[in-house]
Order: C-alpha cells, then sequence, then structure tokens
C-alpha cells in the first residue's frame, strides 16, 4: 500500500513531529514559500490539522490569508480526505477569483469520491 493512503497512524505522527520541529525552529522566518510547504506535505499525507496552523498562524496577522496557493492547498487537502463541502467553503472564501488549479483539484476530487454535485458545482460557478 502506497503512504500517501494514510492507512499507517505513524505517517500521520511523523508529520506531526515534522511540524512541530518546524515551528519550533523557524517561528520568527515564516514565509510564503515555507507555509505553503507546510500545507502541501498536509495535503500529501492526509492530515487535515494543517487547518489548524492555517489558522494560527493567520492570528492578528492575516499575513497568509490572501495567497492563492495557500488557498489551493487547503482545498486540496479538504478534497483529498474527502470533506468536500469543507473545499468548497474555502473556495468561497477566496477573496480573489480561484484559479484553475483550485477548480481543478476541486473537480479531481469531486471525481474520485463519487459526487456529482460537486462536480457540476464547478461547472456552473466558473
Amino acid at each position: 500500500m502506497s503512504p500517501c493512503a494514510c492507512s499507517d497512524g505513524n505517517i500521520i505522527y511523523q508529520t506531526r513531529k515534522l511540524i512541530n520541529c518546524i515551528k519550533f525552529v523557524s517561528m520568527f522566518i515564516w514565509n510564503h514559500i515555507t507555509y505553503a510547504s507546510l500545507l502541501s506535505l498536509c495535503s500529501h499525507v492526509g492530515y487535515v490539522g494543517g487547518f489548524e496552523y492555517f489558522n494560527q498562524l493567520n492570528q492578528g496577522t492575516n499575513m497568509f490569508s490572501s495567497a492563492i496557493d495557500h488557498k489551493n492547498c487547503l482545498v486540496n487537502l479538504f478534497g483529498g480526505v474527502g470533506r468536500l463541502k469543507d473545499a468548497q467553503d474555502i473556495l468561497q472564501s477566496m477573496p480573489e477569483r480561484p484559479n484553475t488549479v483550485t477548480w481543478r483539484s476541486l473537480l479531481s476530487h469531486s471525481k474520485s469520491y463519487g459526487s456529482l454535485g460537486q462536480g457540476q458545482y464547478c461547472f456552473k460557478i466558473q
């Protein structure tokens, strides 16, 4: 079985350890690239806890709230674990117009989880 399937809780545990290490070591040098990497890692292993870090880092600063790359990672994160409604909520909360990466991610996950309604939503809105 592929590690991406995350059936092994050890992958999630290792991801949490890595995130805590990253937060500790670089607590004052967060930028858009390190944050996109963190969200991408969470998305890759299916760790929805990455959304908590998004909220923590945005608290009081909104430094990361408008970056489309971060929102795309969140849409992919929620979509990848089947939380399509949450992915759609992220998409709808984007201050800028979603790009093709955003739509492709939601559409792909809609297909994977057999959600015809979500797939149709992508075509109605765009």
